[in-house]
């Protein structure tokens, strides 16, 4: 089943099984969530699993915004925000969003009780650029500012520059998972423009 436009899950329903058959929808590239292994859309592919991982993917292009775990929801914040983004050289640009507001207060869409964090990834001849932009009301315990680590998955090999509004910004590749980090800070409505060479 697709859970939302980003996921596929294909939950194993045999006992004892080492591969499970998937069946990829067509127009894009899946990304194994564990393993980050590519799977081309429109296929059906055997997928090892295990007692311990059930066949989850991510379609190529996606923006998927995370906040660190949390024991209750009073402790919840998107204050420190890790935002994974699935790279894939097949597509132009890609698009998300994240909406957010304070959990409780009743109709905070029609009363600019809340805020939406808005991605844009474009490929580029010698790379791509990741773009952070905010559109932002006044809600009860709204971040002013936010650290956001950037991970971006399927980076076949090590960029040669990484820029945050043109400024040089170091960064953490492995070779082993594909993928490389930055943390960056973004101050109030700030509009952040990443470009990876």
């Amino acid at each position: 089943y697709l859970w939302g436009d980003n996921f596929l899950v294909s939950p194993v329903t045999q006992k004892g099984v080492t591969e499970w058959k998937v069946t990829f929808p067509q127009g894009a590239n899946w990304y194994h969530f564990f393993t980050g292994v590519k799977y081309q859309g429109g296929r059906e592919s055997l997928v090892p699993v295990s007692i311990n991982t059930i066949p989850v993917f991510v379609k190529g292009g996606s923006f998927i915004p995370m906040a660190e775990p949390v024991h209750d929801m009073e402790a919840y914040s998107t204050k420190t925000l890790i935002l994974h983004y699935y790279y894939d050289s097949s597509l132009k640009q890609s698009e998300g969003f994240m909406y957010e507001d304070d959990g409780k207060t009743n109709n905070s869409w029609n009363n600019n009780q809340f805020e939406k964090l808005f991605f844009k990834s474009e490929n580029r001849k010698d790379g791509f650029s990741v773009v952070v932009t905010r559109e932002a009301f006044a809600y009860e315990g709204k971040p002013e500012n936010r650290e956001i680590t950037l991970v971006a998955h399927n980076i076949l090999k090590e960029p040669k520059e990484v820029k945050v509004n043109d400024v040089d910004a170091s960064f953490v590749y492995s070779k082993e998972k594909k993928q490389f980090s930055l943390v960056v800070e973004m101050k109030g409505s700030e509009r952040l423009e990443i470009t990876i060479k």
